[in-house]
């Protein structure tokens, strides 16, 4: 599953923005007035659990599973995400971002993005 992360979330114009712009402005979206964003994969469900998702009519307990799966996908090593990404989707959709957060400050700054 995919969630939307405009790039105003950041806090200023950085690499990561300005590319995102230029593939964003691009694109059939961009020329139709919608916000540059990018789509950030969150976690992988199989096709049958997805549209069950999807439909929204899940019981308390699914819900439960589903995030357990969902928290699960987020601690995976960095190296098998990036692995699945490249399995499923062409190599130039797969970007990654990394942030940092600065010692004594209360907010997270990028420092890399790319082919991570």
């Amino acid at each position: 599953m995919f969630e939307e992360y405009p790039i105003r979330r950041e806090l200023e114009e950085n690499e990561f923005t300005g590319y995102v712009r230029t593939v964003f402005e691009a694109s059939q979206l961009g020329k139709v007035g919608f916000e540059p964003a990018s789509m950030d994969l969150i976690h992988v469900l199989p096709v049958k659990t997805w549209k069950e998702v999807v439909r929204g009519h899940l019981s308390s307990d699914y819900r439960d599973q589903l995030r357990r799966w969902a928290a699960w996908f987020q601690e995976l090593a960095t190296s098998e995400i990036r692995k699945l990404a490249l399995s499923i989707f062409p190599r130039e959709m797969c970007r990654g971002r990394e942030y940092r957060k600065t010692k004594g400050r209360a907010t997270w700054t990028l420092s890399r993005h790319g082919d991570i």
